[in-house]
C-alpha cells in the first residue's frame, strides 16, 4: 500500500517536470523565431545603409578629384595672393612708422606700384574746411596736370567724392572729360578709388596706365585693403597734425601773452614788446613779413610801429589806406591777393609802390579793435600767391584779440594811473578828513586833513579799527553795532551821515571833540560793497556858533520880546474907550503902531521857531481841524491886496475834509505860500489853493499864473534865505 502511494507521487512529479520542460521548449522556440525575424530586418537595414554609403563615397571621390584639379589650377594664384598679403603687411608696417603726411602719401604710391602697375599716380585729399579737393602727392605727373583733373569739365574726382564709389575708365580716349588732360598726359585707362569709410571721404587715389582696359574689379579687389590701410594712416597723420597745430598755437599764444604781460606799459611809444610779438606771429604762420600798424582815423594813415622780415625798417614810412579799412575794418576782406586788392579799392600810389618794392603778392590782416575804437591791425605779408585757410584767419583773430586786450588794458592802466594821482591830490588837499575802510572796518587810508584834525599820522592809524577813533559820547561809547554808519551805508548801498547824532573823535593826545561824519559805500563791478569812504570834519567851531546862536535867541526872547509885549499891551490899553476917546488921526497912528509891533513880534517868533526847528526843540500842538477854515482865514487876511491887484482866488478844498496836525503851523505855511503867490502874480492873474486825499494823507497845492521858477534854481528852494534872481519867482 505504501509502495503504491509512493509510486503515484513519483509519477505525479515526473508529469509535472515533463510539463515544465515542454512549456520551456515552446517558449524557447517562440523566442528563437522572433530573433530570426529581427536578424532579417537588421540585415535588410544594413544592406540599405551600405548601399547609401557606397553612393556617398562615390560622390566624395568625385569631389576630391575636383578639388585636386582646382588646387592644381590655382596654385599660381595662391602664391600671388601670398605675395600680396606680405606686401599688405609691409605697407601696414611702413605706414605706422611715421606720422608725417607727405611721407605717408609717397609710401602709399610707391607700394601700390608693386601690386598694381601704373604709368602715373596721384593722391587728392579732401578739405572739409573748404569743401574741395586739393593735390597732395603725385608720381610721373606734374602738379599742374593734377590740378587740371580738378577742373569742372573733368569732374571725375568730384563724382567719386559725392558717391563714395570707385570709378574706372577702360578707354579714356572715348571719354570726353579727358580731352584737355590727354593734351599733356597720354594714358589709355584710369581708376579713381575713394580713400574713405562708409560715411566720410578723406581723399582719392588716382592711377593711370598707358594700356587700355588695365583696371577693373580685379585691380579694385587688390587695391581695397591698401586703400583701407591708407585711410587709417592718413586719418592718424591728420589727427597728429591737428594736435601738433593746436599745441603750436597754444604755445604761440602763451609766448604772446607772456611778452605782453611783462609790463602794463605797452603803448604806441614802446615798440620793443610789439616787435617781439610780430616776430612770434611771423614765425608761427611761416610768412615772409609781418607789421603792426596804428591807424590814424582822421588822415586815414597807417603808421607802422613794429616790423619783422623787413631789411630796412627805418625806410618804412606811413601809408595812406583806403578809408573803408579805417571806417569799417570788419567789413573789408581779411585776406586778399595784392593785385585783387589794388584793383578793388582806391589804393594810393605809395601803397602800390610799397607792394611792388617789397615783392608782396598776398596778405592776411586782423584789426586790433578796442572797446572805444579801432587801434590798428596786424598784417602778414607773403611773397607768394598764398591761399590763407580759415583756420589761419581764426588763429590770427585770436592773437589780435589778445593783443587788443593788452593794448586796451595798457591804455586803461595809464588812464587809471593818471586818475588815481588826480584823485589822490584832490583827497590829500581837501579841508575835511577822509579815510577808507574795508568790510572789516579796518582803516586803509588816512588823508593829510585827517592828520591835521586828529594829530594821528597815517602810519599810526592804518590797520586800526575805526571804532578806536570815533565814539557816540564823551564817556567813550563806541560808534558801532546797530548805529554804525558804515553798516548802514553798506547794507543800503547809499550815502549816509551822522546828521544830528552826536559823534566824537579822539585826538592823539586823548581829547575828544565833536565831528560830523558822512559815509558812502565802495561798490565793485558785481554790485557788492567792498568797503566804504568816510568824510569827517571838526564841529567844535560849529557847536560854539550854535551855542552863541542859542544865547542870541535867548537874548531876543528876553530883551526884545518882553519889552515889545509890554509896548503892545500899553498901546491896546490906550485904544480902550474907557481910558478916553481918541481922534481919528490918533487912532490911525496908534493902530499903525500896533500893526508894526505885531509884525515885529511875528518876525521875532519866526526867528525863534526857525532856531527851535534847527535845534530840534520845536513843540507842536496836534489836533484835528478843517483845513478849509484855515485857508479861508489866510485869504481873508490878504483880501485888501487881492482886490487891489485884481487877482482871482480859487479855493478847491472840501468843507468836510479834516486833517491831523498843528493848526498854527499849517496856517503859517499857507500864509507864506499865499503871500509869495500874491507877490509874483501879475494883475488879473489867478491863484488856486486845492487839496486832495492821497492814500492816508492829504496833498495841498498852491498854484499861480506867475512866471515860475527856472529848473536850474529849483534845487535851492529849501535853503535858508534863498532868493531867485530878479524877474523869477
Amino acid at each position: 500500500m505504501s509502495f503504491t502511494v509512493y509510486n503515484l507521487i513519483l509519477v505525479a512529479v515526473c508529469l509535472i517536470l515533463m510539463t515544465a520542460v515542454v512549456a520551456l521548449l515552446l517558449y524557447v522556440r517562440r523566442r528563437y523565431r522572433q530573433l530570426l525575424n529581427r536578424e532579417k530586418e537588421i540585415r535588410s537595414e544594413y544592406a540599405e545603409k551600405m548601399s547609401e554609403l557606397h553612393s556617398r563615397l562615390a560622390e566624395l571621390s568625385e569631389t576630391v578629384i575636383q578639388y585636386q584639379q582646382m588646387l592644381g589650377a590655382s596654385q599660381e594664384q595662391t602664391m600671388l595672393e601670398a605675395r600680396q598679403k606680405d606686401l599688405f603687411l609691409e605697407i601696414s608696417h611702413s605706414l605706422t612708422q611715421t606720422l608725417d603726411l607727405p611721407t605717408i602719401l609717397d609710401k602709399i604710391i610707391s607700394k601700390i606700384r608693386v601690386v598694381v602697375p601704373f604709368y602715373c599716380a596721384g593722391i587728392y585729399l579732401y578739405s572739409k574746411e573748404k569743401s574741395e579737393l586739393y593735390e597732395a602727392a603725385f608720381q610721373e605727373i606734374t602738379e599742374e596736370d593734377m590740378k587740371l583733373q580738378l577742373r569742372r569739365d573733368f569732374g571725375i574726382p568730384d563724382i567719386v567724392v559725392d558717391t563714395n564709389r570707385p570709378v574706372w575708365i577702360a578707354d579714356v580716349e572715348k571719354d570726353p572729360r579727358f580731352k584737355h588732360f590727354l593734351e599733356t598726359v597720354h594714358i589709355g585707362s584710369a581708376i579713381y578709388v575713394p580713400i574713405s569709410t562708409e560715411n566720410e571721404v578723406y581723399g582719392i587715389l588716382f592711377l593711370g596706365s598707358l594700356q587700355k582696359n588695365s583696371y577693373g574689379q580685379k585691380q579694385m579687389n587688390i587695391l581695397s585693403p591698401i586703400v583701407n590701410q591708407a585711410f587709417q594712416a592718413i586719418r592718424n597723420a591728420r589727427l597728429f597734425q591737428e594736435v601738433d597745430s593746436k599745441l603750436s598755437f597754444m604755445s604761440t599764444l602763451w609766448d604772446i601773452s607772456r611778452s605782453l604781460n611783462v609790463t602794463l606799459d605797452v603803448d604806441f611809444s614802446q615798440t620793443n614788446v610789439l616787435t617781439d610779438v610780430v616776430e612770434i606771429l611771423r614765425r608761427f604762420f611761416k610768412t615772409d613779413k609781418a607789421v603792426f600798424f596804428r591807424y590814424d582815423e582822421e588822415s586815414y594813415v597807417a603808421v607802422p610801429f613794429a616790423f619783422s622780415g623787413f631789411k630796412y625798417n627805418e625806410g618804412f614810412h606811413s601809408l595812406e589806406l583806403p578809408k573803408e579799412i579805417i571806417e569799417n575794418p570788419q567789413k573789408v576782406e581779411r585776406f586778399m591777393q595784392v593785385g585783387e586788392f589794388v584793383n578793388k579799392y582806391n589804393v594810393s600810389a605809395a601803397l602800390t609802390e610799397f607792394f611792388g618794392n617789397e615783392g608782396i603778392k598776398s596778405f592776411l590782416r586782423a584789426p586790433l579793435i578796442g572797446r572805444r575804437k579801432t587801434m590798428g591791425s596786424i598784417v602778414l605779408f607773403s611773397m607768394e600767391h598764398r591761399a590763407w585757410t580759415q583756420e589761419e584767419i581764426r588763429w590770427l583773430d585770436i592773437f589780435a584779440g589778445v593783443i587788443s586786450s593788452a593794448l586796451e588794458n595798457s591804455i586803461l592802466f595809464s588812464d587809471l594811473f593818471i586818475e588815481k594821482n588826480r584823485l589822490q591830490v584832490l583827497v590829500q588837499n581837501i579841508p575835511d578828513g577822509v579815510f577808507t575802510i574795508d568790510t572789516s572796518k579796518r582803516i586803509l587810508s588816512w588823508n593829510t586833513a585827517a592828520e591835521k584834525i586828529t594829530g594821528w599820522q597815517s602810519r599810526e592809524v592804518i590797520g586800526k579799527a575805526c571804532r578806536d577813533l570815533f565814539f557816540h559820547s564823551l564817556d567813550g561809547e563806541r560808534l558801532c553795532d546797530e548805529s554804525c554808519l558804515i553798516e548802514k551805508a553798506i547794507r543800503e548801498k547809499r550815502r549816509v551821515d551822522s546828521g544830528g547824532q552826536p559823534v566824537y573823535a579822539v585826538k592823539k593826545e586823548g581829547q575828544k571833540f565833536p565831528v560830523f561824519i558822512g559815509c558812502a559805500p565802495i561798490i565793485n563791478e558785481e554790485g557788492e560793497a567792498v568797503g566804504a569812504v568816510q568824510v569827517f570834519r571838526d564841529r567844535s567851531a560849529e557847536m560854539e556858533i550854535e551855542r552863541m546862536k542859542e544865547d542870541f535867541f535867548d537874548a531876543v526872547t528876553h530883551d526884545l520880546k518882553s519889552p515889545l509885549s509890554s509896548v503892545m499891551g500899553y498901546i491896546e490899553l490906550v485904544m480902550n474907550p474907557k481910558i478916553g476917546e481918541l481922534t481919528s488921526t490918533q487912532r490911525e497912528y496908534i493902530e499903525s503902531s500896533l500893526r508894526s509891533a505885531r509884525s515885529l513880534l511875528l518876525l521875532i517868533n519866526n526867528l525863534l521857531e526857525g532856531a527851535r526847528i534847527d535845534a530840534g526843540k520845536m513843540v507842536y500842538n496836534f489836533a484835528i481841524f478843517a483845513p478849509e477854515l484855515v485857508v479861508s482865514e489866510v485869504i481873508e487876511m490878504f483880501m485888501p491886496a487881492v482886490h487891489q491887484k485884481g487877482i482871482k482866488v480859487n479855493l478847491n478844498i472840501s468843507k468836510e475834509l479834516t486833517v491831523y496836525g498843528d493848526r498854527d503851523m499849517i496856517k503859517q505855511v499857507f500864509m507864506n505860500l499865499f503871500s509869495n503867490a500874491m507877490k509874483f502874480t501879475s494883475s488879473k492873474g489867478i491863484v488856486t489853493i486845492s487839496a486832495e486825499p492821497h492814500e492816508d494823507k492829504v496833498k495841498f497845492s498852491v498854484a499861480d499864473t506867475g512866471k515860475g521858477i527856472p529848473p536850474e534854481n529849483r534845487e535851492g528852494l529849501f535853503q535858508k534865505f534863498y532868493q531867485v534872481g530878479s524877474g523869477h519867482v
